[in-house]
């Protein structure tokens, strides 16, 4: 019987005695794992790791009492119960045979039997058998009382959505905060009224739109093998990584070069710093082990550097006068508005979509808003960004010729495609490397007169103008263009639907017809269930809409 507890029962006039096996701790007044459980997830805020402290406590207040209680009732006297005023239970000798012949020949069973008494409940008795574990309190308390290991979320304000895009595009993915912003759009209401009103118009596009979506890639044809590229540099130099008379690039090289030869004169430094094998004589102490520290956010990156780096090693001062082209143009907003006014580092967004930290997309961007799509020939980049259902490609094409003298032409062509017809729209002329030496002027300035033509074109061609007003009549035929439209998400579609409400040029019913065509209930759902059970609904719908066909 080890490990069981004897209940007695009277059947009948007899005494029946009944093994019942032994529960592993009794539910009482005394358990603390409702508020110690590991399961319970720290709160970084303050308020949350008081209200933790506070449970303790309570708990802490909830086990002593009773004992105190306890005490007190045994020491009272007389043969009444103190909570129930009638006489104590009193052990019959019957009983007392009963326990005794079933503890006798048990091995290993050198405990007494449970002792009651006559005048009052002894309190050794109630112990033993709620048998109260306080072994793990002190490792809580101090689990407690450590600083948090998760970082603190800002206050965050303003639209749910919006936020969360905004967060997207700093985190490198932009497919993601494209659709969040159109989820923001689609909700509606007076939050998103702002940015409704800044949708706008492109005329070679023919429809309306908050961002043109821009590609870039790079395609490298001739003497693919050589490795030295030659491109041209600002000060004239081409190919060899130096910016003439001893400039950046070499000095960082003298630097490094001394450095190493310092640490080749000290061999014994890493041995100084590390080989202490005294630290390492057993397993770490627990008061040896660091102090948790907290977490920071996981630093933003929207562009990735390598891509500038491999541009600038293809094509040298050209491609940096891309970059800044470029993102100047998104920085002024001709490139759309939906992203302009994004900070780098807002204290009121916080770093989650949905409580999860952003990954970046499949597509790292270049400059902010316009991804990277690789290497290749046009053929192949134009048909890659038509599946993923950009708009325009901004494609460098570099030619390598290498000569007898190890000598390396390197001929620079840059060219904008528009996606939706896969015509050339603008082309520039030629940047040769071996050209530009010959000609007298600073190689920057030559560069920059070469492609000035190119610029005033790309703005010419693909700039925006305001929303034009539409007739009624107009607004619905385009709402049966954006239901037949596959290359339009259903969010994007949602949100244009609300500018053409917004402005007037659909009624209420004409909007929630449009919602149910496309999403049925849930276009219902959208329109007048409350913010905290749409934003949701439309989160899910983002991220839906950026899955690719593997991933589902």
């Amino acid at each position: 019987m080890d490990g069981n507890l004897a209940y007695y029962r009277r059947v009948s006039g007899g005494v029946i005695a009944q093994s019942v096996p032994k529960p592993a701790r009794i539910p009482s007044f005394f358990d603390f794992s409702d508020c110690l459980s590991p399961d319970i997830p720290l709160m970084p805020h303050s308020s949350s790791l008081h209200h933790r402290r506070s449970r303790v406590a309570i708990h802490c207040f909830r086990g002593i009492l009773p004992c105190i209680l306890l005490l007190l009732i045994g020491n009272s006297s007389g043969p009444h119960n103190f909570w129930l005023g009638t006489p104590a239970f009193a052990q019959t000798s019957e009983m007392e045979e009963m326990e005794a012949s079933m503890r006798e020949g048990e091995p290993g069973e050198d405990a007494a039997p449970i002792p009651t008494t006559q005048t009052g409940s002894d309190p050794s008795v109630i112990w033993r058998m709620v048998e109260p574990d306080f072994s793990n309190l002190s490792t809580e308390l101090a689990r407690l009382a450590a600083p948090p290991t998760v970082a603190p979320q800002p206050l965050r304000t303003g639209p749910v959505l919006l936020n969360e895009s905004h967060v997207a595009f700093r985190y490198g993915n932009l497919p993601l905060a494209e659709e969040l912003f159109f989820a923001h759009l689609a909700l509606g209401g007076d939050a998103a009224a702002e940015d409704l009103d800044a949708i706008q118009f492109s005329p070679l596009l023919r429809r309306p739109t908050w961002h043109l979506r821009w590609g870039m890639a790079l395609g490298v044809s001739g003497d693919t093998d050589v490795t030295d590229f030659h491109p041209v540099l600002d000060d004239g130099e081409h190919g060899d990584g130096q910016h003439g008379d001893g400039g950046p690039d070499r000095q960082s090289r003298d630097e490094q070069d001394a450095m190493n030869e310092q640490f080749e004169d000290e061999p014994e430094f890493m041995e100084d710093e590390f080989s202490d094998e005294s630290r390492f004589d057993g397993p770490m102490n627990e008061r040896d082990r660091p102090a948790p520290t907290t977490q920071t956010a996981p630093p933003a990156q929207t562009t990735d550097p390598k891509i500038e780096m491999r541009l600038s090693e293809l094509t040298g001062i050209v491609g940096h006068t891309l970059t800044q082209g470029m993102q100047s143009r998104f920085e002024s907003g001709k490139l759309g508005s939906a992203f302009q006014q994004i900070k780098e580092d807002p204290a009121d967004e916080g770093f989650t979509v949905g409580g999860e930290v952003v990954n970046a997309g499949d597509m790292p961007m270049w400059v902010p808003g316009i991804v990277y799509l690789g290497e290749g020939n046009v053929r192949e980049m134009s048909q890659k960004a038509i599946e993923e259902k950009l708009e325009f490609l901004l494609f460098v094409a570099v030619n390598l010729k290498r000569f007898r003298n190890d000598d390396v032409e390197n001929i620079c062509r840059v060219k904008v495609v528009d996606c939706k017809s896969g015509k050339t729209l603008i082309a520039s002329g030629a940047v040769d490397n071996r050209e530009i030496a010959r000609l007298t002027g600073r190689p920057q300035t030559l560069v920059d007169k070469q492609l000035e033509s190119f610029w005033k074109i790309i703005d010419s061609r693909t700039g925006l103008t305001p929303l034009p007003a539409l007739s009624p009549e107009i607004a619905r035929r385009r709402i049966t263009q954006l239901m037949e439209d596959a290359s339009v998400s259903t969010l994007r579609k949602l949100a244009e639907i609300q500018v053409l409400h917004r402005k007037g040029w659909l009624t209420d019913a004409e909007r929630e017809e449009s919602f149910q065509i496309l999403l049925g209930k849930t276009g219902i759902q959208i329109l007048y269930a409350p913010t905290r059970d749409a934003v949701p609904i439309l989160r899910n719908l983002a991220r839906q809409a950026i899955q690719r066909p593997s991933d589902s």
